[in-house]
């Protein structure tokens, strides 16, 4: 289970027990594990060194990083 409060109140410790299934919590969030975040991480990076309001650029500039990515992904 993740950490989400409502996930830790009693009522659902008691209920996973009885029905004889184990309880697990995730661990903590940490965009370091989370290869989502590198990539959005990438495309803030992009966007700033695009420094334009027009949107045409804007959207360039994302395609040129999906593009990129779907390469990585595809040596990976």
């Amino acid at each position: 289970m993740d950490n989400l409060l409502a996930h830790k109140v009693v009522g659902v410790e008691v209920t996973v027990r009885r029905a004889q299934a184990t309880l697990l919590y995730l661990p903590h969030y940490n965009p370091n594990l989370n290869p989502i975040e590198q990539h959005f991480a990438k495309l803030k990076n992009l966007l700033h060194q695009a420094v334009s309001r027009m949107k045409g650029v804007l959207w360039d500039a994302i395609d040129m990083l999906l593009h990129g990515l779907a390469l990585v992904e595809r040596t990976n």
